[in-house]
């Protein structure tokens, strides 16, 4: 939607539309979006005529709006990667992944079914709270 956004704003305006950079993605897929579409469609705008820099650059995640910055999960603004580095790959996976789960429960609490009754009555935990391994019965 940011990108259609994007070209639709950007041929209205006359102005060069901008690619979107890995991290900007990232944070605007995780923001709750409180005003839905139309404050999506609002941010492209404000994106395209205020962002700094050169139309030829990707817009990155520290060139969004502080009200999406600030609450951008610690993924998009990780401070750890010279750390995950060092790490096999399988143990880099696992710490990203996590990260990245405990960054998108937010989001999909709001989805969630929650626990879930099995047939012998025990409770089972949605499913990513069980990959988190934070499910205590």
């Amino acid at each position: 939607m940011a990108r259609h956004f994007m070209a639709r704003a950007s041929e209205a305006a006359r102005l060069t539309p901008r690619e979107f950079g890995e991290d900007a993605m990232a944070a605007l897929q995780a923001y709750t979006w409180p005003g839905n579409v139309r404050q999506l469609r609002n941010v492209i705008d404000w994106l395209l005529i205020m962002a700094p820099g050169d139309a030829r650059e990707p817009l990155r995640a520290d060139m969004l709006p502080n009200e999406i910055t600030a609450i951008a999960p610690t993924v998009v603004k990780w401070d750890k990667g010279s750390e995950i580095m060092t790490l096999p790959l399988r143990d880099a996976r696992e710490v990203f992944e996590r990260e990245y789960l405990i960054a998108k429960l937010p989001g999909l609490a709001a989805t969630s079914r929650g626990p879930r009754p099995l047939l012998d009555g025990a409770v089972r935990p949605a499913p990513e709270v069980e990959i988190l391994g934070c499910f205590r019965q």
